[in-house]
């Protein structure tokens, strides 16, 4: 059976000034099912807890002052309190509520007066610094004033200058007017005077203007001839030459003539040698040589003429092979400068690596040196295109990126040991050569391309199959499709990696609830595939650049044909 216990606590207050008595009682009961509740009586009528606090600060019982009630555990507190808390509590505990209020209101009055002083205290001295002001610009305006006064003396005596110099220059002016009449009565005089002697002024500068024309006509005649006289020993030096080039030609000539002569003179030996072995043969069997040599005569003509076709189909021949080795030698130079490219770019980036790649270009090809194909950096033996290879270098880590790639053990060691003693810091990979085929994708394109996926990362990339073996194993190449726009509603689940344009999507799986969500971030552009190289095109090209210089044989077949035509016709 359960039994509440209830507590029943009752104090009686009389008011000193009403002196009517209060008395308030508290019932509060404890079930043992652990719940309680707490009533509150005065006069025997149940009120509010808010009443009853009411009542007892009107009575003046301040329960929380220590100067009225100084509970054991609130010594501490009261040892601690300073003279204003002790002054503030007494206050409480002795008065009435309003000398405690009338306190606070002259402790307010107190600070306001301290700011009323402190602002007189700036009043009096901002009032010092204007008087102070003030008095220094009385002497500014006084000065001002000063100033005003002598302008407008000034102005009334430049006025006065100025009506002096007038009356002085109108003074002036009447007698410079009556001169200017004299001189012009003087002038009329002279000119009366002067008019025969301004004819003959006048005839003498004609006659001197003359004598200029005349002078100036000398003088140009007399630069003419001295253009003249240049020319004439400008064409004596051309003909001295042309005597010298003359007397030159006369000598070769000479020469060329005593030559001839002593040719003629051969020529007429041997013409009487062939006339009297002419008469020593037989007119039939002369017409038999004879025809003999015009039939030998033609058989030469006709090999010669198919010698000359041979020239012009082998120079012709020449000519289409010299340009494809042109062209083979200009892609080449395009994909080394690739490849120096890419050495550049691992420059910048890691230097071990770019030391332990040009080692390697350089003594890979030495015998006995390695046993299998020993790859420089991965990145340059990727090749892709330019939209594809944002996708591969963010798929790729940096490290597999710059690292060597062998495809015997041996190997691994030996390049290991090399970097060891060159103290190179590069990663060497271990990946023999696969076929590409073993490694099939979940999901036929064909299945996505209704999506927007056209292809797989590994469909963009050519590379040895040592290299796609080793990115199908670490990276899943084989199972990233790529898409410029797709469907990302139906891409199927297991699909874990996708690239969409220029954002790649990663699918998450959580390992407490199994709920799937999707990272989206952008791809940054490439770095190290920004220049894509061709080892497979440097191969083909290699291959087919050989085969031409190989051809190159056609030249000294055609020097030969040469020698042959030019052997017939000497012997014609």
């Amino acid at each position: 059976m359960l039994v509440d216990v209830i507590y029943i606590i009752e104090v009686e207050l009389q008011s000193v000034k009403t002196k009517e008595n209060y008395i308030i009682r508290r019932e509060f009961s404890k079930s043992s099912t652990g719940g309680g509740r707490s009533r509150w009586y005065l006069q025997g009528r149940e009120t509010s807890e808010e009443k009853i606090k009411g009542l007892v600060t009107r009575l003046g019982i301040q329960v929380g002052n220590l100067c009225q009630f100084l509970p054991q555990d609130r010594v501490i507190e009261f040892a601690k309190m300073n003279n204003v808390e002790l002054l503030q509590s007494t206050e409480k505990a002795v008065g009435e509520i309003e000398l405690y209020e009338q306190h606070q209101t002259l402790q307010d009055f107190g600070k306001n007066q301290q700011e009323v002083d402190t602002q007189l205290t700036k009043l009096r001295v901002e009032l010092e610094n204007q008087i102070r002001i003030n008095s220094q610009l009385e002497d500014q305006v006084k000065n001002i004033r000063a100033k005003e006064g002598l302008d407008q003396s000034i102005e009334a005596l430049e006025q006065t200058l100025f009506f002096s110099r007038y009356n002085r220059e109108r003074d002036r002016h009447k007698k410079l007017g009556e001169q200017l009449e004299d001189l012009i009565k003087e002038r009329v005089a002279i000119e009366k005077k002067m008019g025969p002697k301004r004819k003959d002024l006048q005839n003498i500068r004609d006659n001197i203007r003359k004598d200029e024309k005349l002078l100036k006509q000398q003088y140009d005649k007399l630069e003419e001839l001295i253009r003249q006289n240049e020319n004439i020993v400008t064409r004596l030096k051309e003909e001295e030459e042309n005597i010298d080039k003359a007397k030159e030609d006369y000598r070769n000539t000479q020469e060329r003539a005593s030559r001839r002569e002593k040719d003629i003179i051969e020529k007429r030996n041997g013409i009487k040698i062939y006339e009297t072995q002419l008469e020593k043969i037989n007119e039939k069997e002369l017409l038999r040589q004879l025809q003999n040599l015009t039939l030998s005569i033609s058989e030469n003509n006709n090999r010669i003429e198919n010698i000359r076709d041979n020239i012009n189909n082998f120079e012709s021949a020449l000519k289409i092979k010299l340009n494809d080795i042109e062209k083979c030698c200009h892609e080449l130079r395009k994909i080394r400068d690739g490849k120096n490219k890419k050495l550049q770019i691992l420059q910048s980036r890691n230097r071990s690596a770019f030391l332990a790649a040009e080692w390697l270009l350089n003594n890979r090809d030495k015998s006995g040196l390695f046993k299998g194909v020993v790859h420089e950096p991965l990145f340059f033996l990727l090749e892709c295109g330019d939209l594809d290879s944002k996708y591969v270098e963010n798929v790729i880590s940096n490290q597999d990126l710059i690292a060597f790639v062998c495809e015997e053990k041996d190997d691994v060691r030996t390049l290991k040991l090399e970097a060891n003693k060159h103290k190179w810091a590069i990663n060497i990979l271990y990946s023999p050569p696969v076929d590409p085929r073993t490694y099939q994708p979940t999901h036929k394109i064909e299945n996505l391309r209704p999506f927007g996926f056209m292809k797989y990362l590994r469909d963009a990339i050519r590379a040895p199959p040592s290299i796609l073996g080793y990115l199908c194993r670490n990276y899943n190449i084989h199972n990233i499709p790529i898409a410029q726009k797709a469907d990302l509603n139906n891409v199927p689940e297991d699909i874990k990696l996708y690239f969409v344009g220029n954002q790649r999507f990663f699918i998450r799986r959580s390992r407490y609830d199994q709920r799937i969500s999707t990272d989206v971030s952008e791809i940054n552009a490439p770095y190290y595939l920004r220049q894509a190289s061709n080892s497979e095109d440097e191969e083909r090209l290699m291959f087919q650049l050989e085969g031409l210089k190989r051809e190159k044989i056609i030249e000294s077949r055609i020097e030969t044909n040469r020698k042959q035509l030019l052997e017939k016709e000497h012997l014609d």
